[in-house]
């Protein structure tokens, strides 16, 4: 194996572009037309559940959407603040901590934006961390501080070790059940996360009042998000490597095994919960992300399967704009459909009206998308000239 300096930067992955537009697809596209089709039709219902979050104990395709955001961010990190690192002869300088900051500050306050209700100016109804892209944000930074550190056991020893101290505390001081109001007992990361924000918030106020409505916790399950931003830093850092394509691909599936193997045999004794982030469903969504990103590095970075990826590759590449769209901006969409669908499509399409307006909306998003690839494009050109 070649040492970590033989690393090759120069070009980016088809992949990553590629698995991370198929998750916004199937956030942004498949999920709603599905919903949609459901109206008209009634669908599966092992479709349907794969399509919805478990109420507690489980594991759905669905599940995997959060996370696999989160891993791509991390398997990023190689291409962009590495990189950035390397201009300045592997030193972090103003200009790398200022990219950092606002790349932080920008992915929070977006999510404050999409789910904090910050635009309701009412601390009662605000959430301060509540949202999948305040998530990516701090996987994002803590993993901006580890990477300056140079050394590669140092960045594997600290995400085994957060690993293991949630695990321990989760295991040991919780019991993995729904915390009740005046219940004893409970999940250790709800528990934490109603203290936190009992410190900040009254009782009534939304930021406590939903932790007993949907039991999502942030705060120490923040220590699963750097976990997940570093498996996909260590992803991509194989792939990358001088080495042969035969030794990367068999070292990804090991990679993507083990990670696999982990949860299952963790899962005996702790539950798969995604709300939480138990150790064993972080272990399984991230060897499920491994598996993805080896299988699309072997199809489209090694034997090239590039055609008809274009739609994908444009959801990857602006994937922040899709999710804005998607979770801030559809009232704006489905608005616009209705004034140009109603009331005279709707006399035509009938029962089947949700899914013409679930597709006219996914129209609507790609045209969206490919204009900011226009505008993204003639900037880049008017630069260079």
């Amino acid at each position: 194996m070649e040492t970590e300096s033989k690393i090759q930067t120069e070009d980016r992955l088809f992949s990553l572009d590629l698995l991370r537009g198929l998750d916004m697809m199937l956030l942004v596209i498949v999920y709603p037309i599905i919903q949609a089709a459901h109206k008209v039709w009634t669908l599966p219902s092992a479709l349907m559940q794969q399509l919805d979050h478990p109420r507690w104990i489980g594991f759905t395709l669905l599940d995997l959407v959060m996370p696999l955001f989160i891993f791509m961010c991390g398997a990023a990190i190689p291409f962009s603040l590495e990189r950035r690192l390397s201009r300045n002869g592997g030193r972090p300088n103003f200009a790398y901590w200022r990219h950092v900051a606002v790349r932080f500050l920008m992915l929070w306050c977006l999510g404050l934006l999409v789910q904090g209700y910050v635009t309701t100016l009412d601390m009662d109804e605000i959430l301060p961390y509540s949202n999948t892209l305040q998530a990516i944000a701090t996987g994002y930074f803590v993993a901006a501080c580890l990477v300056v550190s140079g050394s590669m056991r140092m960045k594997i020893a600290v995400t085994v070790l957060l690993f293991a101290v949630y695990g321990a505390l989760m295991h040991c001081l919780g019991d993995y059940t729904q915390v009740r109001p005046g219940g004893q007992g409970g999940d250790f990361a709800v528990l934490c996360e109603l203290a936190v924000m009992r410190l900040f918030f009254p009782d009534s106020a939304s930021a406590v009042r939903v932790i007993y409505c949907n039991y999502y916790t942030w705060c120490l399950t923040s220590m699963m998000f750097v976990v997940m931003t570093m498996c996909g830093y260590f992803a991509t850092r194989m792939m990358i490597l001088d080495v042969s394509e035969k030794w990367k691909l068999r070292s990804l599936f090991a990679y993507a095994g083990g990670l696999l193997a982990c949860g299952g045999i963790l899962s005996i004794w702790v539950p798969v919960i995604k709300h939480t982030f138990t150790v064993s469903f972080t272990a399984l969504a991230m060897g499920v992300s491994v598996m993805l990103l080896s299988v699309s590095y072997y199809l489209t970075d090694v034997l090239r399967i590039r055609r008809g990826l274009g739609i994908c590759m444009l959801f990857g590449q602006f994937a922040l704009t899709a999710y804005m769209c998607e979770e801030y901006f559809k009232p704006v969409f489905v608005k616009f459909s209705e004034m140009l669908l109603l009331p005279g499509v709707e006399r035509i399409a009938g029962r089947y009206m949700p899914l013409v307006m679930a597709i006219a909306c996914t129209i609507e998003l790609t045209a969206v998308l490919v204009i900011r690839r226009e505008i993204k494009r003639r900037k880049t050109v008017k630069a260079r000239l």
